[in-house]
C-alpha cells in the first residue's frame, strides 16, 4: 500500500504544548537525504529548473491555444502537447519539492524529487520531440503562415527545456545523511 510508504518513518512522540497540555505529535525519525553536488549547484539548479520549467510551462500553454485545426498534421503537435500535461504536471510537482528542499530532507521528498524530474523530463522531451516533427511538417506541408514558425519556435523551445531538465538531472541526486550528522 502507496499509501502508508513512509509511515515507518514517524514516531508519535507526547510533548508539552504552550498551555502545559499533553499533545501526540508525529516526529519524522527516518533516514534524512542531503544533495550530493555543492551548495552552489544546489542554489544554482534550483533557479535554473524553475525558470526552464516557467518558460516550458508558458510555451505548452501558448501551444495548445494555437488553432491548428485547418492545418495537415496539426494534430501531431496538439495530441503530444495534451498528453504532455501529464508531465508538465510531475515537473511542477517536483519544482515544488525543488524549491522547499533545504540542506536535509526526508526519505518521502528525496523520492518525490530526483524521480520526478528524471521521469517527467524524460516524457516532456520525447513528447516535445514528437511535436517538434509535427510542427516541422505542418511548416513543410501546408502554405507558409506566420503562426507555424512561432508553433516551431514555441515547440523548439518546449522540447529544449525538456532536454535541459534531463541532462541535469544528476545535480539533484541525493545521499543519506550519516547518523551522527542527524542530531
Amino acid at each position: 500500500m502507496a499509501k502508508y510508504k513512509y509511515a515507518g518513518d514517524y514516531r508519535l512522540e507526547n510533548v508539552l504544548d504552550r498551555n502545559g497540555k499533553m499533545t501526540t505529535v508525529s516526529v519524522y525519525r527516518g533516514t534524512y537525504y542531503r544533495f550530493l553536488a555543492p551548495d552552489a549547484t544546489v542554489r544554482l539548479m534550483k533557479r535554473l529548473y524553475l525558470e526552464i520549467y516557467i518558460v516550458a510551462l508558458a510555451c505548452w500553454f501558448a501551444l495548445l491555444c494555437m488553432n491548428l485545426r485547418s492545418t495537415s498534421f496539426g494534430w501531431l503537435v496538439l495530441v503530444p502537447m495534451a498528453l504532455a500535461a501529464i508531465a508538465v504536471l510531475f515537473e511542477g510537482c517536483a519544482m515544488w519539492r525543488l524549491a522547499t528542499a533545504g540542506d536535509k530532507v526526508t526519505r518521502e521528498h528525496n523520492d518525490k524529487l530526483y524521480g520526478r524530474v528524471a521521469s517527467a523530463s524524460t516524457a516532456h522531451m520525447i513528447l516535445g520531440g514528437i511535436g517538434l516533427v509535427g510542427s516541422i511538417l505542418i511548416l513543410c506541408t501546408n502554405a507558409f503562415r506566420r503562426q507555424y514558425l512561432l508553433v516551431l519556435l514555441l515547440q523548439l523551445l518546449f522540447t529544449v527545456g525538456g532536454f535541459v531538465m534531463f541532462r541535469f538531472r544528476k545535480n539533484l541526486q541525493m545521499e543519506p545523511v550519516p547518523e551522527t550528522e542527524n542530531k
